[in-house]
């Protein structure tokens, strides 16, 4: 009689735990459908600000070396930088043209790039940027003021990608510095 209590005790601590387990597998499973669902979401939320913020940046593509009989394309930027440079960069954009449209953001962006690609500048952004009396919003700590919005690192990640203007080297809230290229918005820009 013993050993018919303890089997059948066994049996329904057996049918418990299968039970949990189920309810435990069926759990999982909604948390993952809810998990691909938010996935989704945002891969669109992503790609609608893409197409309303960005619609026309591409990425440049450039034909690889022919292997044998075909020909593969990739796309890469046309110029990289570590995610600190594009923070530093995307702070400053914010910093100078935060209150400018995404024309002026990226033409302040070119600013920087263009003088980084300049051999009258230092060869990179941290420097072009630290360089004493060029960037006041640097020099002061503006930059670490305000949190730069999705559109200041669009317009750096977009002219990254494909420089709108090669010329611009310097700006100004109140007058061309040097030989005019262009005004844009409350800036002028200068070569």
């Amino acid at each position: 009689m013993r050993d018919r209590v303890l089997l059948t005790i066994t049996w329904i601590i057996l049918l418990i735990t299968f039970a949990g387990a189920c309810r435990s597998m069926a759990a999982v499973s909604a948390d993952m459908k809810e998990m691909d669902s938010r996935i989704e979401e945002d891969q669109k939320r992503i790609l609608h600000i893409r197409d309303t913020y960005y619609p026309d940046v591409y990425l440049e593509t450039i034909p690889m070396k022919e292997q044998e009989e075909e020909s593969t394309e990739v796309s890469v930027p046309l110029f990289t930088l570590p995610e600190d440079e594009i923070d530093l960069m995307a702070r400053v954009v914010h910093a100078e043209a935060g209150n400018q449209s995404m024309e002026g953001k990226r033409l302040v962006a070119d600013v920087i790039l263009n003088r980084v690609d300049d051999p009258r500048f230092p060869g990179n952004v941290y420097e072009v940027l630290t360089a004493d009396g060029q960037f006041m919003t640097v020099e002061n700590g503006a930059i670490y003021r305000y949190t730069p919005d999705i559109t200041d690192y669009g317009a750096v990640i977009a002219e990254l990608q494909l420089r709108s203007n090669s010329e611009v080297l310097y700006f100004s809230s109140k007058r061309y510095i040097r030989k005019p290229v262009l005004k844009e918005g409350g800036h002028y820009f200068s070569k």
